[in-house]
């Protein structure tokens, strides 16, 4: 029975691709490894001319499917909760949401306003989190590449007029029991207008995509004038992906067909007429600890050994931010227009 990470090979169909960026046909060899059946190679390269890391040969668009069935990672998403203590922290996060973020409803009276300033010390946001955005327009939100509904159900508990949209039936179907409006499919879409949202969102989604033009052209279209996109990705330029080579937590090939450094983010954003606002590069602890274990199994050594102990992975993580190589990339980029009063973080 095919898998994640045993799909059905002779299923699979192969292309050969120029750049998906720059459209170029010169690329350098960074990476050469083996699925973890042993019957493919997945061969990581670099476009000479951008800098734009892409998989090639990848599956290509009808095959891709293979590599994410029903019980891919990120088709689970737990089950939340309905105690108590839960209804009512979800109630002061939107408090807190809305005193530093501009989320609705306002708060207008004196005891709301007492209550997210006290809550604000233990529920505000964890850094670089992506619920803590500022609010836009009438906060339509569409969350593309939704999975399985989590951060979108997250948003739409903290004020966020919120919709979900991935290309796996199998998702959109579990998404829809949190009560999120769901799109099966990708951008273009028939059912999304142009000018129909405030934001739109692609956490870990992009390094996904077989044509980045197509989907963030698509996008930006159907962002009003004054809404941002934002998207987060795994950072090729990062210490991990030197040091851990195939090992590296953001590289899951090949479900990862695109890498990206801040340039050829910020290339592909432009390109289409958005204008960056924010990009940052971001560290992720969770992906430390990966990268060190699948080190560990693989080959050892002591810096593996010491990654098993978490105070050393988050050392690690830290210092990689120190020295501007952290393993994520966040870029926050808004169609030129009108802007709707935007609430910076506090």
């Amino acid at each position: 029975m095919a898998s994640e990470d045993h799909p059905d090979i002779d299923a699979l169909r192969w292309e050969v691709t120029d750049c998906p960026l720059c459209g170029a046909f010169d690329d350098e060899e960074l990476l050469l490894t083996t699925s973890p059946c042993g019957r493919a190679a997945y061969r990581l390269v670099a476009c000479r001319r951008c800098g734009l890391g892409y998989l090639n040969p990848r599956p290509d668009q009808r095959s891709i499917g293979l590599f994410y069935p029903a019980d891919y990672l990120c088709y689970q998403s737990p089950t939340p909760s309905d105690s108590l203590r839960a209804q009512l922290q979800r109630r002061l996060k939107r408090l807190v949401m809305a005193r530093h973020f501009g989320t609705l409803p306002p708060l207008r009276r004196w005891h709301e306003k007492a209550l997210a300033w006290l809550a604000s010390w233990w529920l505000y946001p964890r850094p670089h989190s992506m619920t803590s955005l500022p609010y836009q327009g009438q906060g339509r939100l569409l969350d593309y590449g939704c999975g399985a509904g989590w951060f979108a159900w997250q948003m739409r508990e903290l004020g966020w007029d919120v919709t979900g949209m991935d290309f796996s039936e199998h998702a959109t179907a579990h998404a829809r029991r949190f009560g999120i409006p769901t799109l099966t499919g990708t951008l273009p879409h028939r059912d999304v207008a142009p000018s129909s949202y405030d934001v739109i969102t692609m956490g870990a989604v992009l390094e996904h995509i077989h044509h980045p033009h197509r989907l963030i052209a698509a996008a930006a279209e159907a962002l009003r004038p004054g809404g941002y996109l934002v998207v987060s990705v795994p950072n090729l330029d990062s210490w991990g992906f030197r040091h851990f080579g195939e090992d590296w937590w953001g590289l899951q090939l090949p479900h990862h067909l695109l890498h990206f450094t801040p340039a050829t983010l910020r290339r592909l954003l432009t390109a289409h007429g958005l204008e960056v606002r924010r990009l940052r590069l971001v560290p992720r602890p969770g992906w430390m600890r990966r990268s060190l274990s699948a080190a560990r199994k693989h080959h050892g050594g002591l810096l593996s050994r010491l990654g098993s102990l978490r105070l050393a992975a988050s050392l690690l993580t830290r210092w990689t931010g120190w020295i501007g190589q952290p393993d994520c990339i966040e870029a926050l980029a808004s169609r030129p227009g009108a802007r709707a009063a935007m609430r910076p973080a506090a």
